[in-house]
């Protein structure tokens, strides 16, 4: 699977305490493009590192311990991660049961393909909920509802033809209200025929 120009780059946290697999999923996401946190061999350590993850492949025992907290982590920043692992889905706590599972082995471009998939999912509900602020702010610059209701289609059409060029770090929300405000400016008079 080659990487993409449209795919934007990951930073995954892999969480593997064997070494020779830990080393063999590290080297293939280098290959694809993306950026590998670790291989950690420990939890503790990968709970240091999870904040700068964009996504993580956790195996469920690590050592010790298991990786739950790491998941958590993920969840709590609304993160892509999955489970490559020798266990069971039966071993997962409730909450986590419907989170994605692979077997050992499996290939690592199926792995980060979920992950992109889980990405674009996350990023499409994101927009979703962002909605009625975008709906709210076009009512207050335009008088009378239907010509907010078409500098925001405009504005979200906008969105659709530009979100392959999108700067990653800018966070939807931003990226959809400076959207807005450019139609509004650019045309802002024309939708209140």
């Amino acid at each position: 699977m080659e990487h993409h120009a449209t795919d934007v780059r990951m930073r995954i946290l892999v969480l593997e305490d064997d070494y020779l697999l830990a080393r063999r999923i590290g080297s293939e996401i280098s290959e694809m493009g993306d950026k590998v946190l670790g291989p950690f061999p420990d939890v503790e350590t990968a709970m240091d590192h999870a904040q700068d993850a964009d996504a993580a492949i956790l195996d469920i025992r690590v050592g010790e311990g298991l990786s739950y907290a790491v998941a958590d982590r993920m969840i709590a920043r609304d993160k892509p991660f999955l489970f490559y692992t020798g266990h069971e889905r039966t071993l997962l706590p409730l909450h986590l049961r419907d989170s994605s599972i692979y077997s050992k082995p499996w290939p690592t471009q199926a792995l980060i393909h979920d992950l992109r998939v889980q990405g674009r999912i996350r990023s499409s509900l994101s927009v979703t909920a962002l909605l009625p602020l975008l709906r709210e702010r076009a009512r207050q610059l335009m008088q009378g509802r239907d010509a907010a209701d078409r500098l925001l289609e405009a504005t979200l059409e906008t969105a659709l033809e530009q979100v392959g060029d999108r700067a990653t770090e800018q966070h939807a929300d931003d990226w959809l209200l400076s959207l807005l405000h450019r139609e509004y400016r650019r045309a802002g008079k024309g939708y209140m025929n």
